[in-house]
This record gives structure tokens, sequence and C-alpha cells, in this order.
């Protein structure tokens, strides 16, 4: 059974890493995986209108020049850490990748 097989669209999973990956490429898509939690969602979305909103505009060879604020690191992968997202067939392989890394259970 194919990881986007394995869950029905619409269920519920809880996800939790139960050991860290060594390589760059597994812990940034468990961070991908991470950002679909809607608490965690909502936070970036809160930061990148703060953001939009607090540009440093200054002038510079009488032009205006703006300044963006780098973005804020909501997720962070660690040990032990938990969310909740709803499973789409897009995110199969990214969780069958990954799978040796995380606890996942359905509600």
């Amino acid at each position: 059974m194919s990881a986007t097989t394995a869950y029905a669209p619409g269920t519920e999973l809880t996800c939790t890493v139960t050991k860290l990956p060594n390589n760059k490429a597994a812990r940034d898509t468990i961070a991908r995986l991470m950002r679909q939690d809607p608490a965690n969602a909502k936070a970036l979305k809160r930061s990148q209108k703060a953001r939009e909103e607090k540009n440093n505009f200054y002038i510079r060879g009488n032009r205006i020049w703006g300044a963006r604020a780098k973005c804020g690191k909501v997720v962070r992968v660690v040990e032990d850490a938990t969310w909740t997202m709803t499973f789409v067939p897009q995110i199969g392989n990214d969780l069958a990748n990954v799978s040796q890394y995380l606890d996942v259970k359905s509600k």
C-alpha cells in the first residue's frame, strides 16, 4: 500500500517527530509538513502581514528603496514536535519519504 492510498483524503493526521534526520533534505521536508498545521499556517500568515506593514523605506540617491525584514522561522524540527494536519494526496510521497522519522496517527 503506497502512502498516497494509506489515508483517505481529508483524514486528520497527528504527526510526531521520533528521530531527527541527519540530512537537510529530510529536515526541510518535515518542516514543510509542519507548516501544514493550521496554527503554524496562521502564524506564518500573520508574520507575513506584519513584515509587509513594517517595510523600512529610505531614500538613497534620490530614489526610494525598501528593505524588507527577513521571515521568522515558525516551525522547528526537534524531537517530540507534534502537529496536526489534514491529509491530501499531494503530500503522500513526502510522508513516505520521511516516514522513518515520524510517528503518524490518524484520528
